[in-house]
């Protein structure tokens, strides 16, 4: 098989302002005409499985989560060409038990939009290894993957695209398990790349109508109108443009570069053919970055061994905005977060800054702050 590295990789890149149901089949219709049709990337009557991002429990309004509209588009694309649709998600819920997977299809308008669309809603109950990984075993069920991310900012990894949403194909325990021996973001994004590389989905459509900047890609980021749709195969390639719109270099981005690196996907500007909208005409406003970004300013051969000395940032949590849900001390993968006093404390001494629990608090009530460390070398 040749390198897809190798070849230059083509996306399109189509405006879309607003979730209406018959601007977003529009602008979607009219990316893949530009690629040549969904019938490039799916065979006609294949059993396609999509999986959009589902991140938590929160209406589509939240910015949060794919939009429905976008994924309602993907189903009546596939079925234009006869595919049979499953749709489901493993969110960040799924460490907590089934049903808190039954409330985020409820939550985030999945469950409706499976049943007006006719589509089986799946859950990602039975795995297979794959390179070490227990995946969905669904993709073995399944003759072709339809990626549906969303333009997000992400603390740990800086972007939340294409490549980082298919984390949610990992069996739901397993998980915290990887961001427990992952916690460092150069190891976490081997880690994505390499599922990445297992799975190749055979088309990515990513939500970026609303996008995400800020301390995303949970409660804690803040929305703008980025007012774009993205298609194409190549993950990296799309990843690149996001990275391009949000002010960063492509190889910026850890995934990126592992993945680039293993040969899965073209991160270099220049081997990639945007087409449609040129990336600079998307690029309006200044995109605002998540805060523990601004170590991308120390080259890669220092940062890595003062990661493993020190940590640079740290999560806090704010008690006039805690509900005291316990979600922080449910989905730590270290434990370091528990009940003191009535309220969630994080234990600094135990903690690995990997942000799940500001990924997944729903009230906006852990920030990320800087450590003195990080203070005394001006980060």
């Amino acid at each position: 098989m040749p390198n897809r590295a190798a070849q230059k990789s083509r996306i399109s890149l189509v405006k879309c302002a607003a979730y209406k149901s018959a601007e977003v089949a529009a602008a979607l219709e009219k990316a893949f005409a530009l690629l040549g049709g969904i019938g490039v990337f799916i065979t006609p009557g294949s059993k396609v499985l999509v999986k959009p991002n589902l991140l938590m429990a929160v209406p589509a309004s939240s910015g949060i989560v794919t939009h429905p509209e976008v994924v309602r588009a993907v189903i009546r694309e596939l079925k234009k060409i006869n595919c049979r649709v499953l749709l489901g998600d493993g969110p960040s819920a799924m460490n907590l038990g089934k049903e808190r997977v039954e409330r985020v299809y409820e939550a985030t308008g999945m469950r409706l939009l499976a049943e007006q669309e006719g589509v089986e809603l799946v859950r990602f109950e039975k795995h297979r290894m794959r390179k070490g990984v227990p995946l969905s075993a669904l993709l073995d069920e399944c003759d072709a993957l339809v990626n549906v991310p969303k333009f997000k900012t992400h603390t740990l990894m800086f972007l939340s695209g294409a490549v980082k949403n298919l984390y949610g194909l990992v069996s739901g325990p397993y998980k915290t398990e990887l961001h427990r021996r992952y916690f460092r973001p150069e190891q976490f994004a081997e880690v994505l790349a390499d599922i990445y590389g297992s799975v190749k989905p055979a088309l990515t459509v990513i939500d970026g109508i609303v996008a995400m900047e800020g301390d995303g890609p949970g409660t804690g980021g803040r929305l703008r109108s980025q007012g774009v749709l993205l298609v194409g195969r190549d993950c990296v390639a799309l990843d690149s443009a996001l990275a391009f719109m949000a002010g960063v270099k492509p190889e910026g981005v850890l995934s990126n570069r592992a993945a680039a690196r293993k040969g899965l996907g073209n991160c270099d500007l220049n081997a990639i053919e945007v087409l449609g909208e040129p990336l600079e005409a998307v690029c309006d406003s200044a995109f605002r970055p998540p805060s523990t970004s601004i170590t991308a300013a120390i080259p890669g051969f220092l940062l890595a061994p003062l990661q493993r000395l020190m940590r640079f940032f740290k999560p806090k949590i704010d008690r006039l905005l805690c509900v005291r849900c316990g979600e922080c001390v449910k989905i730590c993968p270290v434990k370091a977060v528990r009940f003191i006093d009535g309220y969630p404390r994080v234990e600094q001494g135990k903690c690995i800054s990997c942000f799940c629990c500001h990924e997944t608090c729903p009230a906006r009530a852990i920030k990320i702050t800087r450590s003195w460390i990080a203070r005394l070398a001006g980060l």
